[in-house]
């Protein structure tokens, strides 16, 4: 997953730390799902991460039942989950009613 900070990454001491990030091609990277929702790992809340800089962003909460989630297009499988030091990292912005 991409980590929008290098700060977070630091939260994650089981992957290993910097020493163990290999370098991939480009193509390999684009490969991968990019994902902007979020789920702290102890609430069912899903948030919608909002980019705000190079390596910034806040967390909104998506106000919505699991139905509507799904209806608007949101995919379960592209949530991730996130521990309490990330989420407490994120500025939390406004609500969401809508993806």
């Amino acid at each position: 997953r991409l980590f929008l900070n290098p700060e977070i990454f630091s939260m994650y001491g089981h992957l290993g730390g910097w020493e163990a990030v290999k370098s991939v091609a480009p193509s390999t990277r684009d490969a991968f799902i990019t994902s902007t929702h979020y789920r702290y790992v102890d609430s069912p809340k899903v948030y919608h991460q909002e980019v705000t800089g190079e390596d910034t962003g806040i967390l909104h909460w998506i106000n919505m039942t699991a139905e509507d989630f799904s209806a608007q297009g949101g995919k379960g499988e592209a949530i991730f989950t996130i521990n309490k030091s990330e989420f407490d990292w994120y500025s939390k912005g406004e609500d969401k009613t809508s993806l």
